[in-house]
């Protein structure tokens, strides 16, 4: 499992730059455009919910100078690999999933995880699109009560 993080990290950093790549070659088409844009922005996310953050926890390398040099790649991207490490860190495992301090858990109103979160009609089919999201978001805690 180990080796295999390492590969998908990897290999989502290639993917998305093999993407970008095609936006600037194919970028006269609009329906290609639009394609790589999408797949270059599914790509990013799934690379900053899944590696880059293994790697700003040192969960992603053994060595720990692996794992910060991984999280450089992340400048790449517009982040501040320092800043988002600190944040996510000091005040979202400060606070885990404690509403109003948890910086993490209030990102949007997909998934309605507290009692005294606003309540909309889509929730009532969260059962089934949880699952879903958990394939993109792997660390989502399913064992939440929704």
């Amino acid at each position: 499992m180990y080796q295999f993080n390492i590969i998908k990290s990897i290999g989502l950093v290639i993917f998305f730059f093999l993407f970008y790549g095609c936006i600037l070659l194919f970028g006269n088409s609009t329906p290609l455009l639009f394609l790589f844009y999408i797949l270059c922005g599914i790509t990013m996310i799934v690379l900053f919910i899944n590696a880059f953050h293994d790697a700003a926890h040192g969960a992603l390398f053994k060595k720990p100078k692996y794992n910060q040099w991984f999280m450089y790649v992340s400048e790449l991207f517009g982040s501040n690999h320092w800043l988002w490490t600190r944040r996510h860190i000091n005040l979202h495992h400060a606070y885990p999933n404690i509403p109003d301090w948890d910086v993490d858990i209030k990102q949007s109103d997909i998934i309605r995880s507290f009692r005294n979160s606003p309540l909309f009609d889509y929730h009532k089919y969260q059962h089934i699109y949880v699952a879903y999201l958990s394939i993109v978001q792997p660390q989502l805690d399913l064992h939440q009560g929704f």
